[in-house]
Formats: C-alpha cells, sequence, structure tokens
C-alpha cells in the first residue's frame, strides 16, 4: 500500500541536456500499475512531466479511478526561469507559478487512463462544471462559450469509459485550440476540436491549476460541508421561486379574469380575440422597456423556433375563441379538460415521458371534480368539434413547446415570452377583428369607447402582462401538465368568487365539483413532491467543495486528502522526486 508521503510533494522539470539525453519512449514510469511513457511524439517530441491519480475514499477504502500523465515541451524550463530553485511544496502554493505554465507558449499534452469504469456523462457533467465556474469567475462566459462548452459535454454524453480506456488533451502552441480524443480497446473511437480560446483554457487550468483551484488546506476539506448546504438553499431557492411563480399566475389570472368579467358582462366589451392581441402588443412592449432598463438581457433564439412557435400560440388562442363562439359552454369546458391527457400523451409518444399511475390517478381526480363543477351541457356538432380538436392539439404542442424550448435553448422565461410576442400579437391583431365580428356580429372598431371602458381595457391590458409572464414562467419552472393543473384550480377559485362576491347561483353539484377537484389538486402535488424527492435521492451527487475537480498540478508534502462518500474523483495527485531545476 502507498505511504501517504509519496504522494506528490513537487513537480519534476528536465533541463534540455537531460531532455534529450534520454531515449524518448524506451522508459516508462508505472502509476498504480498502468504503464505511462517518459515521452511522447505529436507534433515534437514532449517529456513526462508530472503524473499521479485520481481517487476518492469512502469509508477509508480508496477507490482509484483514473491514472493521469503530464506531458510538456521541455523548452517549458526557459518559461519559468525565475521560480528556479524553489521547492515542490513553495511551487504549489505559488498560483503565480501555476498561471505561467498554463500560458507558456509550448505544446501540452495530458493522457487520462481509466482505472475503474464511467460514464462518460458524468465525466462531462465534471468538465463543464469547472470550466463554467471559472470562466463565470472571470466573467468570460457568453453565447460563444456556452456554445463550445455544449458541444464538448454531447462529446462525452454517449460515451462509456472502460477500464483501460485513454483520454487525452492536446494543447498545441501554435493555436489556442484543443484536441479531445476518446480511445478504447486500442482503437480511436472519436475525436473533438474545441476551437473557443477561454474554454480551452479553462481546460487546462481544471488540470494545471494552481492553490486556488484547489488546495489541501482543512478549509478546503471543510467546503463539503458548506457545498452541501448552498445545495440545499440552491434546491430551496428553487422551490420558492416555484411557488412564487405558480402564486403570481393565480392571482393575476382570477385578477384578470374579474376585470374583463365587467369589461364583458357590465361593459359589454365582447371582443375577445382582439382584447387579447392588445395584451400581447402591451406585454411587448413592456418587455422592451424592461430590457432597455437591463432588467433581463436578450439572448437569440433561432428565428424559425421562435416564428414558429409564436403564430402556433396565435393560433391555439383564436382555435379556443372559435371552439367557445361554435359549441356550447359545456362542450367549451370538455374542451379545456381535455387538454391535461391529451398533453400527457403527447409527451409519453413523442418525449417518452413517464407518468406514474399515482399521477394520473390524481389527474383522474382532478378532471373528474373539475368536470362536475362546470360541465352542465354537451350539445355537439360536427364544425364545433373539429375546432375543439384542433384547439386542444395546439393548445397542447405550444405549451410543450414553452418548456422544451427554455430548456434546450436555456433561454428563460422572459427571453422567451419576449421573443415570441410580436408573432403571436401579429396573428391576432390581423385575424382579432375578423373572428370577433364573425362570432359576435359586430364591429370592435364601431364601438362606443367611454372612459370607463378604456380605463378597464387598459387595466386588462397591465394585468395581462403578469398573466402572460407566469404562464410561461410557470411552464417553465414545472411542466404543462401542472400548468394545466393551476388552470383548473383557477377556474375553481372563479367560481368560489363568483359565488362569494357576486351572489351567482351556486348548486350542490358545484360544490362537490369543486371539493373533488380540490382532492384531485392536492393528491397530484403530494404525488410530484414524492417523485421528486425520490429522483433526486437516486441522482449522483455533484461534488460540493469549493472547486472540486482541479486540484493543483502540485501538492504539498503529505499530499493526500480523504473525501465522503459522495464525492466523485478528484484532480490528480501528482508524483516526483524533484524539485524545479534548469
Amino acid at each position: 500500500m502507498r505511504c501517504k508521503k509519496s504522494i506528490l510533494s513537487g513537480l519534476k522539470f528536465m533541463n534540455k541536456r537531460e531532455a534529450g539525453n534520454r531515449k524518448m519512449g524506451t522508459e516508462i514510469v508505472m502509476v498504480d500499475e498502468v504503464p505511462f511513457s517518459l515521452g511522447v511524439t505529436i507534433v515534437k517530441p514532449l517529456s513526462l512531466f508530472g503524473h499521479g491519480i485520481t481517487d476518492i475514499e469512502i469509508h477509508y477504502l480508496q477507490i482509484k479511478f483514473t491514472a493521469i500523465g503530464v506531458y510538456l515541451d521541455p523548452e517549458i524550463v526557459a518559461h519559468l526561469q525565475q521560480w528556479k530553485g524553489k521547492t515542490g511544496t513553495d511551487l504549489a502554493e505559488d498560483d503565480d507559478f501555476f498561471e505561467a505554465l498554463i500560458r507558456a507558449p509550448v505544446d501540452k499534452f495530458v493522457r487520462v487512463v481509466v482505472i475503474k469504469e464511467i460514464k462518460g456523462s458524468q465525466y462531462g457533467v465534471q468538465l463543464e462544471n469547472a470550466v463554467r465556474d471559472r470562466l463565470v469567475a472571470v466573467d468570460k462566459y457568453e453565447d460563444e462559450e456556452e456554445a463550445a462548452l455544449e458541444k464538448v459535454v454531447e462529446f462525452f454524453q454517449s460515451k462509456y469509459f472502460k477500464k483501460n480506456s485513454v483520454l487525452t488533451f492536446y494543447f498545441p502552441s501554435t493555436s489556442r485550440t484543443a484536441e479531445i480524443v476518446f480511445a478504447t480497446e486500442g482503437k480511436e473511437e472519436s475525436k473533438l476540436k474545441v476551437e473557443n480560446a477561454n474554454v480551452v483554457e479553462m481546460i487546462q487550468k481544471w488540470y494545471l491549476g494552481g492553490t486556488s483551484a484547489g488546495s489541501d488546506s482543512v478549509e478546503n476539506r471543510n467546503s463539503d460541508l458548506q457545498g452541501k448546504i448552498e445545495k440545499m438553499s440552491e434546491i430551496k431557492g428553487f422551490q420558492l421561486g416555484t411557488i412564487g411563480a405558480l402564486t403570481l399566475s393565480v392571482v393575476s389570472s382570477v385578477s384578470i379574469v374579474i376585470c374583463n368579467k365587467a369589461l364583458m358582462s357590465t361593459l359589454h366589451f365582447i371582443f375577445a380575440t382582439t382584447l387579447t392581441s392588445w395584451h400581447l402588443l402591451v406585454t411587448f412592449c413592456s418587455l422592451h422597456l424592461a430590457l432597455r432598463l437591463k432588467f433581463f438581457e436578450h439572448k437569440p433564439i433561432e428565428s424559425q423556433t421562435v416564428i414558429g412557435f409564436g403564430i402556433l400560440n396565435g393560433i391555439s388562442i383564436g382555435l379556443l375563441n372559435l371552439s367557445l363562439g361554435f359549441n356550447s359552454v359545456g362542450f367549451y369546458q370538455m374542451t379545456k379538460l381535455a387538454i391535461i391527457p391529451c398533453t400527457v400523451l403527447l409527451e409519453t409518444l413523442f418525449l417518452s415521458k413517464n407518468f406514474s399511475q399515482s399521477i394520473k390517478l390524481s389527474l383522474t381526480v382532478l378532471l373528474l371534480g373539475v368536470g362536475i363543477a362546470t360541465v352542465t351541457d354537451l350539445q355537439l356538432n360536427i364544425l364545433g368539434s373539429i375546432l375543439s380538436l384542433l384547439a386542444v392539439v395546439t393548445t397542447c404542442i405550444a405549451q410543450i413547446m414553452t418548456n422544451t424550448i427554455q430548456k434546450n435553448f436555456k433561454v428563460s422565461s422572459t427571453q422567451l415570452l419576449y421573443q415570441s410576442c410580436p408573432y403571436q400579437a401579429m396573428i391576432l391583431l390581423v385575424s382579432g377583428p375578423f373572428l370577433d365580428r364573425f362570432l359576435t356580429k359586430q364591429n370592435v372598431f364601431s364601438f362606443n369607447y367611454t372612459p370607463k371602458l378604456v380605463f378597464f381595457i387598459v387595466l386588462s391590458c397591465l394585468i395581462s402582462v403578469s398573466v402572460n409572464f407566469s404562464t410561461f414562467l410557470v411552464i417553465g419552472k414545472t411542466s404543462p401538465v401542472t400548468y394545466q393543473v393551476l388552470g383548473h384550480l383557477k377556474t375553481c377559485l372563479v367560481l368560489a368568487f363568483g359565488y362569494v362576491l357576486l351572489s351567482n347561483p351556486f348548486s350542490w353539484r358545484n360544490i362537490c365539483g369543486i371539493a373533488v377537484a380540490l382532492v384531485g389538486m392536492v393528491l397530484y402535488s403530494y404525488f410530484c413532491v414524492l417523485e421528486g424527492q425520490k429522483k433526486a435521492s437516486e441522482a449522483p451527487v455533484q461534488p460540493q467543495r469549493k472547486d472540486p475537480e482541479s486540484d493543483s498540478l502540485l501538492h504539498d508534502e503529505n499530499g493526500s486528502r480523504t473525501l465522503n462518500e459522495v464525492d466523485v474523483p478528484k484532480a490528480t495527485a501528482w508524483k516526483s522526486d524533484k524539485d524545479l531545476h534548469a
């Protein structure tokens, strides 16, 4: 068993004469039974300057994951003259030394040999976290860096690191690029060229970082606990954010229903589609102002995607209004109830999403309750049924796209809403007056706009900003199904509001239906939380140290670290027997 003292106390550098006298590739160093030649030739001969392993300790049992060798151009010594004569311990605590090592214009080559099998996706996540954190710290994490880093993660995603698989990183001195090659069973399987200079620099720092990248101090060991606390805070913050989004959606939706009821029932302004187009126009103007005031950043999305999404949203709104015009109120309510099972079906068929029997049962109870409370008559006609079917399908697809676009393009709900609003508004501004005239037999432009009417229209438009924002926010933070469940909660609240404040007729059927619906909502919420906790407990825990994968190329005298049972492989503990000399 290796003595702790043998884990790196310094890094060995050879001078030109020593490098020239050594026969490249004829001698090897064994790193835990993994052979590393003392030299490799890529474009030019490189010498082995550091080697070690990544490992973790679980209940005093050491588990080794990879053996690593770092090869550098012997010319590196000429760039590090000011550190001549310093001990390895001194160098291990000198960030300037590592910065000079990384920035030296010489070829660098890192060879990683797998000791214990691991998923490539797990390795990719570690690299992504380390590189992204470094880029963010120096304010260099822009769209270009994000795109380049995503390609690196995708490269590892489908890989499986079998024992003795080899992963290499080559950093040429002639360009600020990196070539990553993965080989298994002695055959090159795939390779990737990284051309973003900032990402390349941070990948180097992942392997060659100094004490700022990770130290062996007690404080750093204690950062495991700090990391767990921070992780818990992140989860709690997400939960609070979700609760806030749900609350905002309920309050704003109920408010706009009350306002629109005053508009349509009291003031007889019944042009729903045109009013919706005004809502979207005001929402876009509000978000544009917020963008100018730097409340959020603009992040471009593929034009085809955002245009198609915006148009689809506009069409779904128009179809829902047409469905109401051609069907009875009872059938229209059934149409809205059909959105949840349709969404579940589409996500199961096309997105391979699995819904447990518990979730399906709770949704069935919910829909049954809302159906009892709201569906009164079911007058059918062919045209109305076709319009309802189209309305359900387009609404489901639009809401699923709201969720997937935010996740796939990594945009916020605000960024997506801002870019899609103009297309939704355009569709409804053009079609709205015609649809409203067709459905109401009245012209929206010849209506008598009194000051009171204008006030309620403006109020409705202002509330709609919150409604539209919270819609995208809820779907982005949760799911399309959860958003529909929330919508039925709003329906129950509106019915209760009408009974309590407006003295609307209320039967025992309404009361029983709302009660059953609320039971379904409680069950749905409970099962969602339960399954979320189960997934969280089954998911692999990411490292929570201040800088998990990036212990320095040089370590201190005792060099050893003890990691707890939730850690993943840490960076190499480098081994050598000499101090820096020229």
